[in-house]
């Protein structure tokens, strides 16, 4: 046998013992190739896992709690309503009924929908014509409150919307509408789809834009939600604020709200028929553990203006006993804490203080926020926020705190 057969034959023999081996051993070489793979596995997953905070824990102090003890109306209708909740109470009868002037508010706020003013600005010039001495003389004709007008005079608009709000002219309201819309049914249409959009869904637009037709109907809850919609525009909030302005031929015209300066009362409108009764409803400022809260009042179907007056007062000294500020948050407090599984931990602070009125019987419903995902955090960092009411404060951590450690990830690779 020659030399390189012999090679060939130790050859073949190596590669049959390897070959026997391995059958016989696969296990343990699989074993071999598949540890380090594994290992390689388990770290990367181990380093590249990301770990989050758990749940936090959030807690606020609310106020106390009781019965609510408004001194509503004996009789009639009464509404009242915090402007920051949005929200009006209502007690008495909640049907629609006949609104009286109180109408001219739709009136006002439909016309400066179309024709806006700004604050201190007088708006267009209005001519007084033939037809507006008519609507005049029938006004006076039927008792109504009026401005007095001649043909050829010129009003502007701030000055006939002044007359509207504070002498509550039923002739200027009209006159108005038809300049503003070219009719007092295009008025009607225009009004109605307003009231619709404001969510005002009790009222119905009658046939004139003064309220002395009873057609003009709306619920407590309504008028009371629309003084709300009316602190909105600051023209009108400032008109229905003053207590006089001066006006051509009658000299100066004084606001029929007697309330007007009393107790916070800053802006307001009554009406008065027959039909309707007495009525008036206002937005008064008042302090509430410091904080100012604007809230509508409402007495409605009352038997004169001495009686809605009076009723009116009552209802607004019995607010400070039936508000309650709840002190969510103050700054710096802790209103919760975070803990991370590898051992980590923080108190969560209010970033700001964090004040809400509400009515004696109920509870503020705040919602709290946290941000998800985080898998450390460095102290003054944004952790989530509690809102309530539109005012929201953001939870901050009190101090650091890192990332799980490398000897704690490879522990936890799963």
């Amino acid at each position: 046998m020659s030399a390189r057969e012999v090679d060939i034959f130790v050859s073949c023999k190596v590669i049959g013992h390897v070959t026997i081996f391995i059958m016989k051993k696969w296990w343990i070489i699989l074993a071999m190739l598949l540890v380090p793979l594994a290992s390689g596995y388990y770290a990367w997953q181990a380093m590249a896992r990301q770990h989050h905070f758990d749940a936090p824990t959030i807690k606020v102090a609310a106020g106390k709690t009781g019965p609510l003890t408004l001194a509503w109306p004996v009789q009639g209708r009464a509404a009242v309503g915090l402007a920051d909740e949005g929200k009006c109470r209502v007690n008495g009868d909640n049907g629609a009924f006949a609104t009286a002037s109180i109408a001219k508010v739709i009136t006002a706020l439909v016309v400066l929908d179309k024709h806006p003013l700004q604050p201190g600005e007088n708006g267009p010039t209005i001519t007084m014509t033939d037809d507006d001495v008519a609507r005049l003389i029938a006004t006076q004709a039927m008792g109504g409150s009026y401005a007095p007008i001649a043909a050829g005079q010129t009003l502007t608009e701030r000055q006939m919307i002044e007359a509207v709000m504070l002498a509550s002219s039923n002739n200027l309201a009209d006159s108005l509408a038809i300049w503003a819309f070219g009719s007092l049914e295009d008025y009607q249409a225009t009004a109605q789809q307003w009231v619709l959009k404001n969510n005002l869904l009790d009222t119905t637009i009658g046939d004139d834009a003064s309220g002395l037709d009873p057609s003009t109907r709306a619920s407590s809850l309504d008028l009371c939600q629309l003084m709300m919609v009316a602190l909105k525009n600051p023209v009108l909030t400032e008109i229905m604020g003053a207590s006089e302005v001066a006006f051509p031929i009658a000299g100066s015209l004084q606001n029929t709200n007697r309330l007007l300066g009393q107790q916070g009362v800053f802006a307001g409108k009554t009406g008065y028929t027959s039909e309707a009764g007495a009525g008036v409803i206002f937005a008064t400022h008042i302090e509430i553990d410091g904080q100012r809260q604007t809230v509508v009042l409402a007495t409605l179907g009352q038997e004169n203006y001495d009686v809605a007056f009076a009723a009116a007062e009552e209802l607004l000294n019995s607010l400070e006993k039936n508000l309650v500020a709840h002190n969510l948050a103050r700054s710096g407090q802790a209103v919760g804490g975070l803990t991370s599984p590898w051992g980590g931990k923080t108190d969560l602070l209010a970033a700001d203080d964090l004040t809400v009125t509400t009515w004696i019987d109920q509870m503020p419903d705040f919602k709290t926020k946290t941000y998800k995902n985080l898998s450390s955090l460095q102290a003054g960092q944004r952790a989530g926020t509690i809102s309530v009411d539109g005012k929201s404060v953001e939870i901050v951590a009190a101090n650091d705190v890192p990332g799980p450690s490398f000897f704690w990830r490879l522990l936890h690779g799963f």
